[in-house]
């Protein structure tokens, strides 16, 4: 009998829990050594309209208030990922949302929007990618920034997680950021040279950057940007490794 595979989760606490579900579910060996806690800022839009909502994350959405949510069910979204898209469907977003499958690609249309929108409202993370910024100051729209959440990083792995993570096969990222932080743990933990031989599988081109400049093995990136399409990615490496 062949040993199931053993998939690191790179994600924040409560995420990685229900992904590594998942991955049981599937037949893999999920191995927890999380990244971040997710932190809520309490931060909120203000109560008026806007031309048009921008989230990148899920997170972005389950951090606000059921009165804040109801203020933004009505107004178009422009999202990046299908986790994020799921999150405003759960949350009673009724307006049209346009699905992207990174910060760049929802950059690009921004473009377009250009004076189509009185205003549009960015719900972001305090460390995030610069894009939607620079792509709308060299614009005509103007932008609300809140940052609803934070990141925050993990110092250090035990000793205990990070042979864990040195024994895998597989590695699972989700962002820039939490594949930064864990790269920063890895080196920490003195595992880097076994973290960097992993089969790395991104969520985006963006999210696997950090790990290609790093000098990783083999970073691999989802058929489409959300976790059904890193877990497709996923099991095709599994399947070619089995094949070789």
């Amino acid at each position: 009998m062949s040993q199931a595979p053993r998939v690191a989760v790179m994600r924040e606490r409560v995420a990685a829990f229900k992904t590594a579900e998942r991955l049981l579910a599937k037949g893999y060996d999920p191995v927890l050594a999380p990244v971040a806690d997710i932190v809520p800022t309490g931060a909120e839009p203000e109560d008026r309209r806007f031309g048009l909502v921008i989230a990148t994350s899920a997170h972005t959405v389950r951090g606000l208030s059921e009165a804040a949510l109801a203020r933004l069910r009505t107004i178009e979204a422009y999202v990046v990922g299908g986790e994020t898209d799921r999150a405003f469907a759960a949350a009673g977003h009724m307006a049209r949302r346009r699905v992207f499958a990174d910060a760049a690609a929802l950059g690009e249309a921004l473009v377009a929007r250009r004076g189509a929108a009185a205003e549009f409202l960015y719900l972001a993370a305090l460390h995030r990618n610069s894009t939607i910024e620079q792509v709308l100051a060299a614009s005509s729209a103007k932008l609300s920034v809140v940052v609803v959440y934070e990141a925050k990083a993990r110092s250090l792995w035990s000793q205990k997680e990070a042979q864990a993570v040195a024994a895998c096969t597989f590695a699972l990222h989700y962002s820039q950021r939490s594949a930064e932080v864990a790269l920063e743990l890895a080196a920490k933990a003195k595992i880097e040279p076994s973290f960097l031989a992993l089969t790395h599988v991104c969520l985006s081109a963006a999210v696997a950057e950090p790990l290609q400049k790093a000098g990783a093995r083999t970073v691999l990136t989802a058929a489409s940007p959300d976790e059904p399409g890193l877990l497709e990615r996923l099991a095709e490496a599994a399947a070619g490794l089995k094949l070789t």
